[in-house]
């Protein structure tokens, strides 16, 4: 198990909130099945 920590962003806007949400998702491969739990967005192999 590969545990990292990742810095701490804050923002005033949801929106930019919610897109770096989806880069960290798919950069740390949170939506694959294997490896998190997050179902969006779509996990593709």
């Amino acid at each position: 198990m590969l545990v990292q920590q990742v810095g701490v962003m804050t923002s005033e806007s949801a929106n930019e909130v919610n897109k770096l949400e989806s880069v960290y998702i798919k950069k740390y491969q949170s939506n694959n099945p294997e490896v998190g739990y997050n179902l969006w967005p779509k996990f593709k192999a």
